[in-house]
């Protein structure tokens, strides 16, 4: 297992100091009068060095998995530790809090801007965007945890499939809402490494999802994954709303899980106990057994 930990935890500690250099640089290489970012500044020069170097590192360890047959893996991320599951029961509570939370900000400020309205002025569009960012959050965070005891267990159910999809949904969601909102900005170095961190996300899960059903692609999905926490980390500098901070969290935690447990997998393929046995399976022979055991 020490060996699965490597790419994520690569990932957070070059996400770590990709923060500290994130706060510096804004903190010192911002213009106080255009708000421009200085691109030869020690922090821009650090940030960028260190992503390069990261990507590289991630590469490395993403390559250095080896790949099982199609048909080797049939749960790709059944991992019976109680690291996994407590990474995971994370994750599905922090997605559970960000929907509730983001609902409830999203009609308060409404009302508010309801009341402010007068007939004089257009009016007030419905926020339709944080509210579906709200409810696919909620949908995810029931997922994750269905996806999270699934592979605990080992079971190939079809709540484990289904399971794979909302947090795709929502990162899609949540880059198209975050696209919408900065893309009028003129200065890409504010603005760059979310984005980055909800693309990389994106792809990730979508990797993710595609190992689910039986189309593995674990290189792809360690890089991406290492790149996604990476990013997101240095994002969470830019301070972003509590809505945003919980279901970025939520999503790292996911990730973390999911590079932790393919890529002990990958190094070690096994065949989880219960995985692809049904019930009526299991109950013949244990009847077939006993009337063996008699016959004896």
């Amino acid at each position: 297992m020490k060996k699965a930990l490597v790419l994520p935890a690569l990932a957070v500690l070059g996400g770590l100091a990709g923060f500290a250099l994130r706060t510096w640089q804004l903190s010192t290489a911002v213009d106080p009068q255009s708000g421009i970012i200085q691109s030869d500044h020690p922090a821009t020069l650090g940030l960028l060095l260190l992503s390069a170097l990261l990507a590289l590192g991630f590469l490395v360890l993403s390559r250095s998995v080896p790949l099982p047959e199609p048909d080797a893996l049939p749960n790709p991320f059944y991992c019976p530790n109680s690291l996994y599951i407590t990474a995971m029961s994370v994750s599905g509570l922090l997605l559970l809090a960000a929907g509730g939370l983001g609902l409830m900000n999203t009609f308060l400020d409404y009302q508010e801007l309801q009341a402010q309205w007068v007939p004089d002025q257009p009016p007030v569009p419905f926020p339709a965007i944080a509210v579906l960012c709200g409810g696919l959050c909620l949908a995810a965070g029931a997922s994750v945890l269905i996806f999270g005891r699934s592979n605990y267990r080992g079971l190939n159910a079809s709540g484990w499939l289904i399971g794979s999809l909302p947090p795709g949904y929502l990162a899609l969601l949540m880059l198209i809402d975050y696209y919408v909102a900065h893309s009028s900005d003129p200065l890409l170095l504010r603005y760059a490494w979310s984005l980055l961190g909800w693309v990389t996300t994106l792809v990730s899960l979508y990797a993710v999802s595609s190992c689910c059903y039986r189309k593995p692609a674990p290189r792809i999905t360690l890089f991406f994954s290492g790149c996604a926490v990476y990013l997101q980390l240095i994002s969470l500098a830019d301070r972003p709303e509590s809505f945003q901070i919980m279901a970025i969290a939520a999503l790292i935690f996911y990730l973390l899980a999911q590079s932790a447990a393919l890529t002990q997998n990958c190094l070690a393929p096994r065949m989880p106990s219960g995985a692809l046995d049904e019930p009526e399976n299991n109950q013949e022979n244990q009847n077939q057994n006993i009337s063996f055991d008699a016959e004896k």
